[in-house]
């Protein structure tokens, strides 16, 4: 495993909960 394939799914899974979360204090808004 490279450096740039360890950092790609960190990136992925912490890329996901902001979207998730800006849409649920979007719709409680």
């Amino acid at each position: 495993m490279t450096a740039r394939d360890n950092d790609f799914p960190l990136h992925f899974s912490l890329n996901i909960p902001t979207k998730v979360l800006r849409r649920t204090t979007a719709r409680k808004k």
